[in-house]
C-alpha cells in the first residue's frame, strides 16, 4: 500500500501525556503519518500546522536513543524530515493516498461530515475485519459514501465494502460446499486443493498493478492468478474451516525470485495423520485446456524435506529461516551450555512460528530471552527447560511426517467419488485415474519396499516396478471394484434421468 495518513480520534488516558499530536513512521519508499485529534479540531488546520509537526518530529528524534537496528533506521528517517520547509509538508500530505481513521464508526462518520474535504479521500475504517465479519451495520451506516475502505488478510490494498461483501460471499460459498460432505480434515483439504488449482496460472499485464494476480479479492473476482493468489485462496478457506495454517514465503538463493505455498497443521484421526504439511497448488495447477492436472498430486501434503527437494534446495525459507536438520541439537546444546538467551534469534523465531501453528501461542516468550537484570520480578516468565526441549523435539517431528501411498489412495478415492458424482464429465473416476495418479504423484513408498524391489529388478527400475505392482494390487481390491460399480450406477442414473425428462 502507498503512503498512509492515520487520524486517531480515540484518546487513551494512559498514554495521553506521552502521545505526540504528530508522528511520522516508515522508510524512504513508504511512510505513515499520524495525527492525534478530536472531533472538535478542524482537519484543514491540523494538516497545515507545520511548526507543530517540525517540533514533534524533533522531539521524537531526540527520544530515539536506542541501539536496536529498527530504532536506528527510524532515527535516520526522522532526521531527514525535521527541519524541512512548509512546501515539503504540503507535499507530504498531498502524496497521501489513503487515510485511516481510528475510532468508533459513528464518530468517524461525524468527523467526515464535519470535514467535507475527506469525502473526496479514500477512507480506511480501522477494525479487525475478516471474512466472518458482519458488515450489515457499517454498510447501512456508510450507505451514502463510496469512499469507504477496509483491510483484510490476503489483500495488500484496502477494498470497498462492496468488494468485502463479494469476497466474503465467494469464500463462504466454498466453505459451505466443503462442509456439506462428511469429509475428514485431509479430505477437506484435497477437495479444496482440486477446486483452487483448476485456475490457470496467469500473470498480471504490463499495465496492471501487481495485486491483480495476488490479492485475495482480485484473484477471486478477476482472471489473473500467480502463486500468492493460489496460496491466499487456500489460506482464507482453510482458516474458516478451523485449520491452523500460515503462508510460507521462500526466496531464491541466487536470484531475485520468490514463491509462496501453504503450510498446514493436519490432524486427521481417520487416517492417523498428525503433521505439518506443505501444499503447493501453483505447481499442481491446470496448465492447458484439459483436465490432466487432476491426475497429479505431486505437491500435495508433502513434508518439509520433500518439498525442498522438489525445489532443488535453491530456496531459503523466509518464515522458518532458523530451521535445519540440526536445529533441535543446536537448540539443546545452547540452552544447556549458555541458557535460552544465547540461542540464535532465527531459531527462536522458527520455533515460535511452529508453536503458534500447533499450540496457538509462542513457546518461547520474549521476556525469557531478555537479560535477567532488565526484567522486573513480576514480569519474569517461568522457564521449564525440560518441557520446552520436549516440545521443540515434537514440533520438529511434525515437520518430518509422511503420508504413504496406500493412505493417499484412500483419501483420493473418498474425495474423487464425491467430485465424480458432482461432475462426471470433469472428474475421472476409474482405474485409469489410479494408474495415472500413482505414476504422476511421487507418493511415498517405504525404504524396505524400495530395497526389496531394487534387489529383484535392479536399482534403476525399482520405482517403476513398485508403481506397477501398487496399481495391480489396487485393481484387485474391493475399492478398485467399487469404482466400477459407482461408475455403472452413475451411468444408469443419468440414463434414467434423461428418459424421465423426455
Amino acid at each position: 500500500m502507498n503512503n498512509l495518513l492515520v487520524i486517531n480520534l480515540e484518546e487513551d488516558p494512559l498514554t495521553k501525556d506521552f502521545t505526540k499530536k504528530y508522528d511520522l513512521k516508515g522508510r524512504e519508499d513508504y511512510y505513515q503519518f499520524e495525527i492525534q485529534t478530536t472531533l472538535e479540531e478542524d482537519f484543514n488546520k491540523l494538516i497545515k500546522d507545520y511548526n507543530k509537526m517540525r517540533s514533534n518530529f524533533n522531539e521524537l528524534y531526540k527520544e530515539c536513543d536506542f541501539d536496536l537496528e529498527t530504532f536506528k533506521e527510524y532515527k535516520i528517517f526522522l532526521s531527514k524530515h525535521i527541519n524541512k520547509k512548509d512546501d515539503f509538508y504540503k507535499k507530504l500530505i498531498e502524496n497521501i493516498e489513503y487515510i485511516k481513521i481510528v475510532g468508533d464508526f459513528k464518530k468517524v462518520k461525524k468527523y467526515i461530515e464535519k470535514n467535507p474535504i475527506l469525502k473526496n479521500k479514500k477512507i480506511i475504517l480501522d477494525d479487525a475485519f475478516d471474512l466472518e465479519y458482519d458488515t450489515d451495520y457499517i454498510t447501512k451506516l456508510f450507505k451514502n459514501y463510496d469512499n469507504i475502505y477496509v483491510e483484510i488478510l490476503g489483500n495488500n490494498l484496502p477494498i470497498t465494502l462492496e468488494e468485502l461483501n463479494k469476497t466474503q460471499t465467494i469464500i463462504r460459498n466454498i466453505v459451505n460446499e466443503i462442509k456439506q460432505y462428511n469429509f475428514s480434515p485431509i479430505e477437506q483439504i484435497m477437495y479444496l486443493y482440486d477446486k483452487v488449482r483448476e485456475r490457470k496460472y496467469v500473470k498480471e499485464g504490463k499495465n496492471d498493478y501487481y495485486t491483480e494476480s495476488r490479492d485475495l479479492t482480485k484473484v477471486l473476482t478477476g482472471d489473473k492468478i500467480v502463486c500468492v493468489g493460489y496460496a491466499n485462496i487456500i489460506d482464507a478457506v482453510i482458516r474458516m474451516l478451523n485449520f491452523s495454517t500460515f503462508m510460507n514465503y521462500i526466496k531464491h538463493k541466487n536470484k531475485d525470485v520468490g514463491h509462496v505455498l501453504n503450510a498446514i497443521y493436519v490432524k486427521d484421526d481417520k487416517y492417523s495423520i498428525n503433521g505439518i504439511f506443505y501444499f503447493d497448488a501453483t505447481w499442481d495447477s491446470k496448465r492447458d485446456n484439459t483436465n490432466d492436472y487432476l491426475y497429479s498430486y505431486k505437491y500435495f501434503a508433502k513434508n518439509k524435506s520433500t518439498i525442498e527437494g522438489y525445489q532443488k534446495h535453491l530456496f531459503t525459507n523466509v518464515d522458518l529461516n532458523g530451521y535445519s536438520d540440526k536445529m533441535v541439537d543446536n537448540f539443546i546444546e545452547k540452552v544447556n551450555s549458555k541458557g535460552i538467551r544465547e540461542v540464535d534469534k532465527n531459531i527462536i523465531n522458527t520455533i515460535n512460528t511452529l508453536s503458534k501453528l500447533v499450540y496457538g501461542e509462542t513457546l518461547i516468550k520474549a521476556l525469557m530471552c531478555m537479560p535477567e537484570n532488565l526484567v522486573p520480578d513480576f514480569l519474569k516468565c517461568e522457564f521449564n527447560k525440560e518441557d520446552i526441549i520436549e516440545k521443540v523435539k515434537y514440533l520438529d517431528s511434525l515437520l518430518n511426517q509422511e503420508i504413504d501411498c496406500d493412505t493417499m489412495l484412500k483419501i483420493l478415492y473418498n474425495v474423487r467419488k464425491v467430485e465424480y458424482y458432482n461432475d462426471p464429465n470433469k472428474f475421472a473416476f476409474d482405474i485409469n485415474l489410479i494408474f495415472n495418479v500413482i505414476y504422476n504423484s511421487n507418493w511415498l513408498y517405504s525404504d524396505a519396499t524400495i530395497k526389496l524391489f531394487a534387489s529383484i529388478f535392479g536399482k534403476d527400475s525399482a520405482l517403476e516396478n513398485i508403481k506397477k505392482y501398487t496399481f495391480k494390487q489396487y485393481y484387485k481390491t474391493d475399492t478398485g471394484l467399487n469404482m466400477e460399480r459407482i461408475r455403472l450406477t452413475k451411468t444408469l442414473r443419468n440414463v434414467y434421468e434423461s428418459r424421465k425428462h423426455n
